[in-house]
């Protein structure tokens, strides 16, 4: 953002970015260097009762099956930034949580197509790509992603987020692993059908017999229904090329409202509590 504005803006703007990114990046360091410590106290720890305490739980643990494996199946929460006036997202409406990776294969390819499968990051955040923002609907069905197509918050996308969203730029990523495209003519690869921006998420099966994962231990625990678990159900979220969420809204109207909100969060204004 720095690096584009003209040189008016910069003088402007710059600061209050690298304040954004500097509280950011101050949290992380922070809980980073938190845990590190709170992890060498215990492996420290000289106290024979503690050690005594400690011991004994873990060899509970491991003598009780279910137990261990609930442990084990727990999901790492999503990274989560605590909002300070002029960080770059709307806490309000689901900002400041990483939105997770899972597995996708593109809508628009035929079934014997090999070696389909791919990250959802790359797909959002594609080589090419010029919005500051993107936009990623987590759709149920091929269908739902014809119709918000159609919507006034992606048509006028650009308008909207005064260019920081691009319409052309959307990924929609249908939460069905039996997905098809709406029609035959759809079978192949076509940028203006199912193409390019439409995708079904995948399953960890697909993605072991992919060439993704030669080198790679198979997926376990995985679900493909991780990105819409994160949100809370929402379905249209507005993500930043570091994989924070700016907004992750449940509806057209809120999608409005969090797009004209852009241009002053990204320039240092607040981003609302709520």
């Amino acid at each position: 953002m720095v690096l584009r504005e003209g040189s008016e803006q910069k003088v402007l703007h710059t600061e209050e970015v690298f304040k954004a990114w500097q509280l950011e990046r101050l949290q992380q360091v922070t809980r980073a260097i938190s845990l590190t410590t709170s992890i060498a106290d215990r492996l420290a720890e000289t106290s024979p009762w503690k050690i005594f305490a400690r011991d004994s739980i873990m060899k509970t643990v491991g003598m009780i099956p279910p137990l261990r494996d609930a442990i084990e199946k727990m999901d790492t929460p999503a990274l989560k930034y605590d909002y300070s006036d002029g960080m770059p997202f709307l806490p309000a409406v689901g900002g400041g949580f990483t939105l997770p990776q899972v597995y996708c294969v593109p809508l628009g390819l035929r079934d014997d197509k090999q070696d389909t499968v791919s990250f959802t990051d790359d797909v959002i955040f594609k080589t090419g790509k010029k919005g500051l923002l993107q936009l990623v609907c987590l759709v149920k069905s091929a269908a739902e992603a014809e119709k918000v197509k159609q919507w006034q918050a992606v048509r006028e996308a650009e308008t909207l987020s005064d260019g920081e969203v691009r319409a052309d730029e959307v990924t929609y990523i249908v939460q069905d692993v039996q997905a098809r495209p709406l029609t035959a003519s759809c079978t192949e690869r076509d940028d203006s059908a199912a193409g390019t921006n439409t995708f079904r998420v995948a399953t960890g099966d697909e993605f072991a017999k992919s060439k993704l994962c030669q080198g790679r231990s198979p997926p376990e625990r995985y679900s493909e229904h991780r990105m819409l678990k994160e949100t809370k159900g929402k379905q249209y979220v507005l993500v930043r090329w570091d994989w924070y969420i700016f907004a992750a809204c449940q509806d057209e109207g809120e999608l409005i409202s969090a797009m004209a909100k852009i241009p002053a969060v990204l320039k240092g204004k607040s981003g609302e509590r709520g």
